[in-house]
């Protein structure tokens, strides 16, 4: 049932919080039953040039767009995720027509909350980039890299955050945890 309503569908989107690194383990179960439909021993070549098996073009071809959630701040966190949707991509020639990273969930809480709101106000222009991101779809068949850039963007009220996330110096991060605890904890 789940199958047909997908081959139905103009676009996918396949959602999922980051556990552990990964996607969820219930994602990860549909697409191991998703590639268990095809004939394992009818051997294909993608438009990418990768062998695999024979799967399903009406459902496995889809365009899709990757929405992953996250609690951690670091960019590395959802990259396994990520890395699997390129490849998802490459290998059953399915479009990726945009991904959709909320990192520092755990920061907002369940989001549209007025605390939230006042200790991160980026959140607000994160809030409309994703209906942004719908209307992008919508008109251009995926998301605008100008749109994506603005949903993805850092909620931590701290400037040049991005930047300093990639400084290798662990003390100078430390210090930051320190006060970033006693921020949050004088906020509540």
């Amino acid at each position: 049932m789940i199958f047909e309503k997908m081959a139905a569908a103009d676009m996918l989107i396949y959602a999922t919080p980051i556990h552990v690194f990964s996607m969820s383990g219930l994602l990860k179960n549909f697409f191991d039953r998703f590639y268990a439909i095809g004939n394992s021993e009818d051997l294909r070549v993608s438009n990418a040039g990768l062998m695999f098996h024979f799967v399903d073009h009406r459902i496995a071809s889809k365009p899709f767009v990757a929405l992953v959630c996250c609690g951690n701040l670091e960019d590395e966190t959802p990259r396994n995720t990520l890395s699997y949707f390129r490849t998802f991509s490459r290998f059953m020639d399915a479009p990726m027509v945009g991904a959709l990273v909320r990192n520092g969930a755990s920061l907002v809480g369940k989001g549209r909350n007025e605390n939230a709101r006042d200790r991160f106000p980026r959140i607000n222009d994160v809030y409309a980039a994703y209906g942004e991101a719908g209307r992008d779809l919508v008109r251009f068949g995926k998301i605008c890299q100008r749109t994506q850039n603005r949903a993805n963007q850092e909620i931590l009220p701290v400037p040049m955050f991005g930047l300093f996330k990639r400084i290798p110096s662990r003390r100078l991060k430390l210090k930051f945890v320190e006060r970033s605890k006693k921020f949050f904890h004088s906020s509540n």
